[in-house]
């Protein structure tokens, strides 16, 4: 059985080794589509 210590510290370690861009964060991951299709730095709509 694995324990749930060791869950942890290998999911810590994982989030530490991926890459930011394909973290879920304000700057990463679904944040990235914006909302209601549009640019989230610009809120103008995304170009298709």
């Amino acid at each position: 059985m694995i324990s749930f210590d060791n869950v942890v510290e290998v999911m810590e370690q994982t989030g530490h080794d991926l890459p930011s861009l394909y973290k879920e964060t304000s700057q990463g991951g679904l944040a990235t589509i914006g909302i209601n299709g549009r640019d989230p730095k610009t809120n103008k709509p995304f170009q298709k």
